[in-house]
């Protein structure tokens, strides 16, 4: 199960900003572009120190810019129950609207 979560994440690192404070003892809030769609704060631990006098960049990739489709459920396809670790977990099938059958999730 874990070597399947981590095919899904990457390390993603794109240009350096400025930090307008910590919020708390182990958040920081970055000074990010006007419009970015990628959340301000961030765990210190996400974070990678600033080394010698270079620049803010200010561009964000523009994956990370683009809207992001807003999906409706059109209908339930399937519904079964499952144990998991003793206990019973629901499972449902969903049709996507304006979406094909092979999308369903």
């Amino acid at each position: 199960m874990c070597s399947y979560a981590n095919k899904k994440r990457r390390d993603v690192s794109f240009g350096s900003f400025p930090s307008s404070g910590q919020n708390g003892q182990s958040c920081v809030q970055a000074k990010l572009p006007e419009g970015s769609r990628v959340h301000s704060v961030f765990h210190v631990s996400q974070l990678k120190a600033a080394v010698g006098q270079g620049t803010a960049k200010s561009e964000i990739p523009i994956e990370l810019e683009q809207e992001i489709p807003v999906v409706e459920l059109e209908e339930l396809l399937k519904h079964r129950t499952i144990n998991r670790i003793n206990q019973e977990v629901s499972q449902v099938l969903v049709k996507w609207k304006n979406l094909p059958l092979s999308e369903a999730t």
